[in-house]
């Protein structure tokens, strides 16, 4: 049971690190008085990793994503990000167009990979 206790607060310690270290910053952009979209950035040495870009979709067309994602970049410059990378799903045409907008272009592609079928405890699987 020590031994298990201590693996536990091991695991425990590395999650809470994980989800606690770094700097975190978060972009809210606001439309007709509502939150329209937001973002979030982590720093990890001098790279700004951005990532969750949301527009609500009837906010969509006006520029607010380039608005809140330049703001962001400006958070990274600030605390020491030179340059920025992020993910993007190949069937999302906007955020493509957006990116390619903005200078980004591909750097490679990955693929995910879980629990086959049927393997884990969702009984929906």
């Amino acid at each position: 049971m020590v031994g298990l206790g201590r693996e536990h607060h091991r695991a425990e310690f590395r999650q809470r690190h994980v989800v606690t270290t770094g700097k975190v910053g978060y972009g809210v952009v606001l439309a007709d008085g509502i939150t329209a979209g937001a973002v979030r950035g982590a720093i990890v040495d001098d790279w700004l990793h951005v990532a969750r870009l949301a527009v609500a979709p009837e906010f969509r067309r006006r520029g607010l994503a380039t608005t809140v994602l330049h703001a962001l970049a400006g958070w990274g410059r600030a605390h020491g990000a030179g340059k920025w990378i992020l993910q993007v799903a190949v069937g999302n045409a906007g955020a493509l167009a957006l990116y390619s907008a903005l200078g980004c272009s591909e750097h490679h592609r990955y693929r995910y990979w879980g629990p086959a079928p049927r393997t884990c405890e969702d009984r929906q699987s």
